[in-house]
């Protein structure tokens, strides 16, 4: 093992053992994420794409979760990159109606809040429209009867690093709906507004650079649950540097047969004078030896994006004490 390597799973190591002491519930969960990818039909890789190691520690009283405690570390690309993915602590009100937390955790924008790809074949829009996934710094959150919402204010460089950047910074916001359980209907509306530093450990969308990047956008989400369908689908509009921003993706999810499930998805990106479109479709085979293994194509109908065949092994396992 590569010395990264080796301090990666020490430090986590250490962080295992410090929270287990504590007497509290603690979960624990691990990922392995391997990929092999055939890009433009001329570029074959395949790789350790992931690894996560997460826990978390709860501290409940009689009305019910009180304080949380979450670590979650990912090594990247072959171990090339280590981060810590998200790392917070969270302080729950009477009934969940309001929770405090502070670290890095999920922005709350579009569908991120209860959807995330990053272990999946299709992609959201997570990368063009925020340029992260997580970020750090101070969100209020909560559950009001039907209705849930957090407002963040955050660094806005994602997991880059821990030092905001000069003129960073972001204000982030989701309010959602749930229906009742025989609807199975979840929708949500977001904003934006601020500048953060495209994430260059998600890719950070179409900058090739660490510079900051001005942002004002809104948002609209949806997820419908019906038998063995899902429906998920966001629109983003706005602007991106002072330039008009446009974005939009939905997928389904089928189970065509015991343990397999087709997903198909779409992801439009307009932004000023560049546009790109793609679909993605493939199968989940859901239980191979204990391993979830995808299969997927991505094809590029407008823009510079290559196409892409991809097989995905995937295993995840989730303990607690």
């Amino acid at each position: 093992m590569t010395g990264r390597t080796i301090r990666f799973l020490a430090a986590f190591g250490i962080l295992v053992i410090g929270v287990a002491r504590v007497g509290a519930a603690t979960f624990i969960t691990a990922d392995l994420d391997v990929r092999y990818r055939y890009r433009g039909y001329t570029d074959h890789r395949v790789g350790v794409e992931g690894l996560g190691l997460g826990v978390r520690q709860v501290f409940a009283d009689t009305a019910g979760d009180r304080l949380t405690l979450f670590a979650f570390a990912q090594a990247w690309h072959d171990f090339n990159e280590v981060m810590l993915e998200q790392g917070y602590v969270q302080y729950k009100g009477p009934m969940g109606a309001w929770a405090v937390s502070l670290g890095r955790f999920t922005v709350p924008f579009g569908l991120l809040p209860n959807y995330q790809t990053e272990r999946l074949l299709l992609k959201t829009l997570e990368d063009v429209t925020l340029g992260m996934l997580t970020d750090s710094g101070a969100m209020l959150s909560g559950v009001v009867h039907d209705f849930d919402y957090a407002v963040s204010f955050t660094q806005g460089i994602g997991v880059s690093g821990w030092r905001a950047v000069h003129g960073s910074g972001v204000i982030s916001g989701r309010l959602g709906w749930q229906g009742a359980d025989d609807t199975g209907v979840r929708l949500g509306v977001s904003a934006a507004y601020g500048a953060t530093v495209p994430d260059t450990m998600h890719g950070g969308g179409h900058d090739t650079e660490r510079r900051v990047c001005e942002r004002r956008l809104v948002a609209a989400d949806a997820i419908k649950y019906s038998g063995t369908r899902v429906f998920r689908a966001e629109i983003t509009g706005g602007t991106v540097d002072a330039e008009p921003f446009f974005g939009a993706f939905w997928g389904v999810d089928f189970g065509v047969a015991s343990a397999v499930d087709l997903s198909v998805g779409h992801r439009y990106v307009h932004h000023g004078p560049e546009r790109a479109f793609a679909v993605t479709g493939g199968f989940s085979f859901n239980d191979i030896f204990g391993f979830q293994v995808r299969i997927a194509q991505e094809y590029f109908f407008i823009g510079e994006g290559a196409h892409e065949f991809t097989v995905q092994v995937y295993r995840a396992i989730a303990f607690s004490r």
